[in-house]
């Protein structure tokens, strides 16, 4: 007790909290005090302690897990000992993934997985999968890809990356020319349910990739000036966002202009069989001019109002350089 009552002793030998011998001065104390009898026989108001009360510990929200989350059990289940490709984004980012994945595969015979792999092979090939699996297994990403693909002979299992895309110019310039290969090409064209149009019309499509990326878009001028210099017969559009300006000011200009809305894989396969072909930046846009053999492929040079990747590092890797059996994709400035 006589350490406390010391606390910030005066020259008059007294604790601050005296102002003289017979007064206590209160000060600003919790309404919760107890009293304490120093040696003169005064009452000392001191705070009282509240126990503090234990909150029980809050749970930590659940985080979200990515929509493919489910799509990898479903490639797992029965088999943790195979190849398998799976991960984010929608549908024109998962076949590259595959294909990027495939290619690695039948190079090395591997038995491999793949994410929707029935939805994309409706465009009409077949996804390769091999005959050879082992114990263990090697992590692809975009930067071992071609350290893996240079091996002569590969003795483990090849697994994606969730949130790889595989979209650099190296490995979609591979991509495009494994779609245009004889032996992939024929089983495209013989499989669509349009094939009568090969080369047999004279009508324009464009892919407007709006939604979440619309302030990426090239824009209504872009388009305009396309579809202006161009004859054509029908005009059709296939957009993930019908009510959006671009597409009502395109309306105006071209009346007859069909919205195409079916399903996903047939977009690409009816939009490829068209003579005309108006890609917008993304992945499906570039799938919709790679499997476009027989057409006249347009797109907007990409710079980084466009490209939301322009930081990558490998700027325009989709679109540059690709050709179809007419010759050179032609670049709008």
């Amino acid at each position: 007790m006589d350490r406390i009552l010391k606390w910030g002793n005066q020259r008059t030998g007294k604790p601050w909290y005296f102002n003289n011998t017979n007064n206590i001065i209160r000060s600003n104390f919790s309404q919760n005090t107890y009293t304490i009898e120093n040696d003169q026989s005064h009452m000392l108001i001191m705070p009282y302690k509240k126990k503090a009360i234990e909150k029980p510990p809050q749970e930590k929200p659940p985080q979200e897990k990515p929509e493919w989350a489910e799509d990898e059990k479903t490639i797992l289940k029965g088999d943790r000992y195979s190849s398998y490709s799976y991960g984010g984004g929608r549908f024109g980012n998962q076949i590259i993934r595959n294909l990027a994945m495939a290619i690695i595969a039948e190079k090395f015979d591997l038995i491999i997985r793949y994410q929707r792999s029935q939805e994309i092979e409706k465009l009409g090939f077949k996804l390769f999968c091999g005959t050879k699996k082992y114990n263990k297994h090697k992590v692809i990403t975009e930067k071992n890809y071609y350290y893996i693909l240079k091996y002569n002979t590969l003795h483990y299992n090849i697994r994606s990356v969730g949130r790889s895309f595989y979209q650099t110019k190296e490995i979609t310039n591979d991509i495009h020319k494994y779609l245009n290969s004889s032996k992939i090409m024929d089983q495209v064209v013989n499989n669509n349910i349009h094939k009568e149009r090969y080369n047999n019309n004279n009508d324009c499509f464009i892919h407007v990739r709006l939604g979440d990326v619309s302030h990426w878009n090239p824009g209504f001028d872009y388009y305009y000036k396309v579809i202006s210099n161009l004859k054509f017969d029908n005009l059709y559009i296939a957009t993930d966002s019908p009510d959006h300006s671009i597409i009502e000011q395109l309306k105006k200009q071209f009346p007859k202009l069909n919205i195409y809305d079916t399903n996903l894989p047939d977009i690409i396969l009816f939009a490829s069989t068209c003579k005309y072909v108006i890609l917008s930046y993304g992945s499906f846009s570039a799938i919709i001019g790679y499997f476009s053999y027989y057409s006249n492929v347009y797109y907007k040079k990409v710079t980084n109002k466009t490209a939301w990747d322009w930081n990558s590092g490998d700027n325009n890797n989709m679109f540059s350089e690709k050709t179809s059996k007419l010759g050179k994709w032609i670049e709008i400035e």
